[in-house]
């Protein structure tokens, strides 16, 4: 490793296709640096992202895609076009539509278990209030059947039919009410799992991912075909989407195709990138007794998304992302870093968010009155990095205005932050209602994991008729 005041260099032997091949890998930690790469995406390409992407779908993922990238900007047209006759071009009135559901929702999840005072913070709410609005809102049901993934990955084997009889004979038979939620959330963690979170690159579970993404595109594209077929006239986005289809049959399969990876990229996000940053928001929440009552009561949603920012810099969902370095001939210093590091083309960039966000020069005296690891909402918002990097008034959203959160500028962002953010801030103002919320004891408390990604939370409160 050759270390300088700001990177670690060093190079690695990673998996890659037939075998390992060593790799330049530079590790950032400076907030300076990540918010450059983040908003330098000339540079700084998701190229990781889209191989990977490649790998499980046969296809481009969004995010991988450069900005000028013609099958990227026709299926943000197409996207955009459908979520604008969703909204009958009354974006504010659909957003607000969108929250009094997942607030409905939520309330119904509080009123079953309030009684009880006890339940799983992230299968019964962070998790399972994104499922639905997926069905409401995006058209996209859950098949009425358990997805064989699901019981393979229960005995940690890529098939099901690996797994000894005996051992499945035993196993305890999974009610059909809830076989969707399952098998809609297995798809989708191990497809989100594979792109972000399997970093050693293990063949097992890269063998189940293409599994999982391969049934889910399968039911996709039956969806798509039915409504293709018998246009259903619901007010979603699968149906706006394929009644919005142009250039007749010769277009066709473009279209078809278009739709099928709009509604996988977003379902892959939505399902699992809320129920994440919610488990991390909560672990703080709870682990530092914060009181989510105080704080939600009467705030307004500006004053929610900044507790969300806050408490996701301290814990992040992301705590590293990764880029790949692309030379930009037309800018002689494109290998500088602001901290004044280097990378070369072609180097794997390891951005440690996690650093960043308690980098002492951004989020310590004299910017703040506040420790860089302590928890304020005193702190100048254009500095959080967990949507994107800091917010630039001259930078446009790429499908059009940020109207849910026209705060939110940043030349790269979460493409979900509308929705990702309306559905955080109402299964917060949930979780506020429930007095004395608290880990539950011992290991039931504990957050448990799945393939590296909060999975389940065991919590207690006072028991409460809602």
């Amino acid at each position: 490793a050759t270390p300088s005041a700001a990177t670690v260099r060093l190079v690695l032997t990673l998996p890659a296709p037939g075998g390992t091949a060593q790799r330049n890998v530079v590790f950032l930690g400076r907030h300076a640096d990540i918010a450059y790469a983040q908003t330098t995406p000339s540079i700084f390409t998701e190229k990781h992202y889209l191989d990977i992407g490649r790998q499980l779908t046969g296809d481009d993922v969004i995010i991988g895609l450069a900005e000028n990238d013609p099958d990227r900007q026709a299926r943000v047209e197409l996207l955009f076009a459908a979520y604008k006759s969703l909204a009958d071009n009354n974006l504010p009135q659909l957003h607000q539509d969108m929250a009094q559901f997942a607030a409905r929702k939520a309330r119904e999840v509080l009123m079953r278990v309030g009684p009880s005072g006890r339940m799983d913070l992230l299968q019964d709410l962070g998790f399972y209030i994104p499922f639905l609005f997926a069905n409401r809102f995006f058209g996209i049901s859950a098949p009425p059947w358990l997805t064989p993934v699901a019981i393979a990955a229960k005995y940690g084997r890529s098939n099901a039919a690996e797994a000894p009889k005996q051992w499945l004979m035993k196993a305890p038979e999974v009610p059909l009410s809830v076989a969707p939620y399952i098998t809609m959330q297995t798809w989708t963690r191990f497809c989100f799992a594979e792109v972000f979170t399997n970093i050693m690159r293990r063949s097992d579970l890269a063998a189940m991912a293409r599994q999982a993404a391969l049934e889910l595109q399968q039911h996709i594209d039956q969806l798509i075909a039915r409504e293709r077929a018998q246009p259903s006239g619901a007010n979603n986005l699968l149906a706006h989407l394929v009644k919005n289809w142009t250039g007749g049959p010769a277009a066709e399969a473009q279209n078809f195709r278009r739709t099928r990876m709009a509604l996988t990229d977003l379902l892959g996000a939505l399902t699992v990138n809320v129920g994440s940053p919610f488990a991390r928001v909560m672990e703080l929440v709870l682990d530092r007794n914060i009181d989510l009552a105080a704080h939600a009561a009467g705030a307004n949603d500006a004053q929610l998304d900044l507790f969300v920012e806050e408490a996701l810099r301290l814990n992040p969902a992301g705590a590293v992302q990764f880029r790949t370095v692309k030379a930009d001939p037309a800018n002689p210093n494109w290998s500088k870093l602001p901290s004044g590091g280097t990378v070369e083309e072609g180097d794997l960039v390891v951005l440690m968010v996690v650093a960043a966000n308690v980098d002492w020069r951004v989020f310590g005296p004299p910017n703040n009155e506040a420790a860089p690891n302590e928890f304020s909402l005193e702190r100048n918002r254009s500095n959080y990095l967990t949507f994107g990097g800091p917010k630039n008034p001259a930078a446009p959203h790429p499908g059009g205005p940020k109207d849910a959160s026209p705060d939110r500028t940043a030349l790269h962002h979460c493409w979900g932050e509308n929705i990702g953010l309306l559905l955080l801030r109402e299964m917060l103002r949930a979780s506020a209602q429930l007095p004395l919320l608290r880990r539950a004891a011992g290991s039931s408390g504990e957050t448990v994991p799945n393939l590296n990604l909060p999975y389940s939370l065991g919590v207690r409160f006072t028991p409460t008729p809602i």
